[in-house]
């Protein structure tokens, strides 16, 4: 079986190198050149989904920063916790930067000749090609455009907001915390001993003043520098139609989810 594969991002190129595991033949399509990853994003990942991708998908327990507990605050309490979680026996989840990540497998991708990475996409030819699927993981493309364009939508009103900071090394940094504020949830997230990121879903405007909310919110740590940000509006969406003949919505194409619901 022969399958093609649209779009650049993590979800395209984990599931390439999930069914090129299988043994099937990829053609990987990509309108735009194979793009760095910034190094200010991060993702949490469950100690059960980390399980499968290191079995199923690529071994990434090099690139992985255990959490061990999760604490919660609420500002309108004075910032009392309210509750923590944790695990004396195992890890709650891990963290990751997203260009660990992507880098790992794009790696491990050009090594695979059962690959093949094409610059130019002409979705005419393409659907006269005899793939047995087809799954379109891009927003921006013509078979977006014409086959998934009918959606269910719902506006936040809200702006997620990323960024990480460098600290004076921590021997046990390995606590994440969130504060419920007036306009939304902050959330401390380690990545490693003397790096933490900051992921804030917001409501109200982009443009906001991310480093003095640092400061407001931070109790633990010894702050050396604040590296830049970046924001993104936050959308839910959920397509009427999940597939065209052969071809298959997939990934954030398919539904797209508030951060918290995630």
């Amino acid at each position: 079986m022969k399958v093609a594969i649209l779009g650049t991002g993590l979800t395209g190129i984990t599931l390439a190198k999930l069914l090129l595991n299988q043994g099937v033949k990829v053609d990987f399509f990509f309108s735009q050149k194979i793009r760095k990853i910034n190094r200010i994003q991060t993702i949490g990942i469950s100690k059960s989904n980390i399980d499968f991708f290191n079995k199923n998908i690529l071994d990434i327990k090099k690139f992985l920063w255990n959490i061990n507990k999760i604490e919660i605050y609420n500002e309108n309490l004075e910032n009392n916790k309210i509750i923590d979680f944790k695990n004396k026996s195992k890890y709650l989840f891990s963290t990751i930067r997203n260009c660990d990540l992507y880098n790992c497998l794009i790696s491990s991708l050009r090594k695979n000749k059962l690959i093949r990475f094409k610059k130019k996409i002409n979705y005419k030819n393409l659907l006269d090609k005899n793939y047995g699927l087809i799954f379109n993981c891009d927003h921006q493309n013509s078979i977006s455009k014409k086959f998934f364009s009918k959606k269910i939508e719902k506006d936040y009103n809200s702006f997620a907001h990323v960024t990480t900071f460098n600290h004076k090394r921590l021997l046990n940094n390995n606590i994440a915390s969130q504060i419920f504020t007036k306009k939304g949830p902050f959330a401390f997230l380690p990545i490693s001993k003397k790096e933490t990121s900051i992921v804030y879903s917001a409501r109200g405007e982009k443009d906001i003043d991310i480093e003095n909310l640092i400061k407001k919110y931070n109790t633990k740590y010894e702050i050396l520098k604040i590296n830049e940000s970046m924001s993104f509006k936050l959308k839910s969406s959920n397509l009427r139609s999940y597939y065209h003949k052969n071809i298959i919505a997939f990934g954030d194409l398919l539904h797209k989810l508030h951060p918290l619901a995630g």
